[in-house]
């Protein structure tokens, strides 16, 4: 019995499943191709019913509370189906058997855009000026090559 199957058994109960769904957006906010796209997305599995979208991505990793990602797609989402009210996002922690996320709602959307928004700025504003501030990942341990980072060979993995 596969960890995920029973998820997958109940989307399958609710709609058609669109599964590994990819889109890519121009700065612009319109869709482009995927080589062109200043932003990606690839949505593990979707399903459609009505003016409600359930969004499910799959973890393998330890449960987080960070939603940034279900917002992206939630708001990606909204411009390629403007007749969705609901956007039912899901994180399903496959090792943990648990899942997590939100539903947003087609008037908070503007609000998402904001904060995704400003996360882009930040963004392009380190690169501008060639500032990026060191931060603890998962990765440092074994993976990161700049020894010059404070975080470098240090962390759990």
């Amino acid at each position: 019995w596969d960890r995920g199957e029973k998820y997958c058994q109940a989307l399958e109960q609710t709609g058609k499943v669109t599964a590994e769904f990819e889109l890519a957006l121009a700065e612009d906010k319109t869709f482009t191709s995927w080589r062109k796209g200043f932003g990606r997305l690839k949505i593990d599995a979707l399903v459609k019913k009505k003016n409600k979208l359930s969004i499910i991505d799959w973890k393998t990793g330890k449960p987080k509370d960070d939603l940034l990602q279900l917002k992206i797609y939630a708001a990606v989402l909204s411009l390629l189906y403007p007749d969705i009210e609901v956007f039912n996002t899901r994180y399903v922690w496959l090792k943990f058997d648990h899942t997590s996320g939100a539903e947003f709602y087609k008037d908070e959307i503007p609000g998402i855009w904001q904060e995704i928004d400003g996360h882009i700025d930040r963004m392009k504003q380190a690169w501008l000026e060639e500032d990026f501030q060191p931060r603890p990942s998962g990765l440092c341990r074994n993976y990161c090559a700049v020894s010059a980072c404070e975080y470098c060979g240090k962390g759990a993995r």
